[in-house]
């Protein structure tokens, strides 16, 4: 399938949203998903924003955790190697593991999850600290100036 017919499919997906339809946008997005996987593979970066977005709509309407935990743990490194620590979509992706693994009910959670949750949560504080530390720089050179 071509590219740009995938990318027309995306913005038809996204409007379902605006009808409340949200099993079929789930549906359309899991298509679009499995169809740019095939057309250009699963480090493509569309390949993986399509992912994201799909383990993002599991949470959100869907409701469907466990598929989001493991979507958002087969693509995780995968989305921080090729799009880098700084990109969105990491970012989104950890907010979908770590939701999703917060309302799992403990007895149906992954075995591996937690540690792995943990690990996220230190890294996103990690983040908010060295921004913190960074804006505070930023002022006091300012002020210095």
């Amino acid at each position: 399938m071509h590219p740009d017919t995938i990318t027309a499919r995306e913005r038809h997906a996204y409007g379902q949203r605006s009808f409340d339809r949200y099993d079929e946008e789930a549906r359309l997005l899991e298509e679009i998903a499995t169809d740019l996987l095939e057309a250009l593979g699963p480090a493509d970066p569309r390949t993986l924003h399509a992912q994201v977005n799909l383990a993002a709509r599991y949470v959100e309407g869907n409701h469907d955790l466990a598929a989001a935990i493991d979507l958002g743990e087969q693509i995780i490194d995968e989305v921080r190697r090729r799009l880098g620590p700084d990109h969105n979509d990491l970012g989104l992706v950890r907010a979908v593991l770590m939701n999703a693994g917060l309302r799992m009910p403990f007895s149906r959670c992954h075995r591996g999850l937690a540690p792995r949750l943990r690990a996220l949560r230190r890294e996103a504080i990690d983040l908010q600290r060295l921004e913190v530390t960074c804006s505070t720089s930023v002022d006091a050179v300012g002020r210095r100036l």
